[in-house]
């Protein structure tokens, strides 16, 4: 019986080739071939909608519009987004739930009666002392006044607000911090349900 020639077409032939002889092929220089991909019909174009806060002086998370993503048909975006759009939505308009003041209530308030005047304005006498030179220890200033409350709290230079001590309807105490202050005036108001008084000078020298 013959012997079946072991030769490939692309080797130079060997008439006494062996099969322990023959030089195995890296299959890994020679992948299958793929086909190539069809490309998809349509390839949407993604982009940003919405995103936009309320600017100052107010920038609640709640009032600002939603950021989403959405294709160029659309399609992932949704209304309504705010409650500006609901409104619109329903041909009316709602009333500010954030910057509107929504009364007198504190935690341990009674419910005001329908009808009744807003409580007046706290209302500063004096403050003592009412200066401090620039660079010494810490003082304790008293507020006297009318209108105080245990939620009454010291505004100091219109935007920082002090720790505040209730003492009585009339006296109310807070720190001012003299080593870190500069000469000039600044006002001190009592913010006491969203009601603020008048302002009431302090001096440091």
């Amino acid at each position: 019986m013959a012997l079946q020639d072991l030769n490939r077409a692309a080797d130079t032939p060997i008439a006494t080739l062996k099969v322990a002889e023959i030089t195995p092929k890296d299959w890994h220089k020679f992948p299958p071939a793929i086909a190539t991909p069809i490309p998809p019909a349509y390839v949407p174009a993604f982009t940003s909608a919405g995103g936009a806060p309320l600017t100052a002086p107010f920038t609640p998370v709640e009032h600002g519009s939603a950021a989403v993503i959405v294709d160029d048909r659309g399609v992932g975006d949704y209304m309504p987004r705010t409650q500006s759009d609901r409104a619109a939505a329903l041909g009316t308009t709602f009333a500010d739930p954030i910057n509107t003041p929504f009364g007198s209530i504190g935690p341990r308030d009674p419910y005001p009666l329908a009808g009744a005047p807003a409580p007046a304005a706290p209302v500063i006498s004096s403050l003592s002392p009412s200066t401090a030179p620039v660079g010494q220890p810490s003082i304790i200033v008293k507020v006297i006044g009318t209108g105080f409350t245990p939620y009454s709290v010291v505004e100091v230079g219109g935007t920082n607000y002090a720790p505040t001590q209730y003492v009585s309807a009339t006296e109310l105490r807070f720190p001012v911090d003299t080593r870190k202050s500069v000469p000039g005036t600044i006002d001190v108001k009592v913010l006491d349900h969203n009601i603020k008084s008048a302002a009431s000078p302090f001096v440091f020298t």
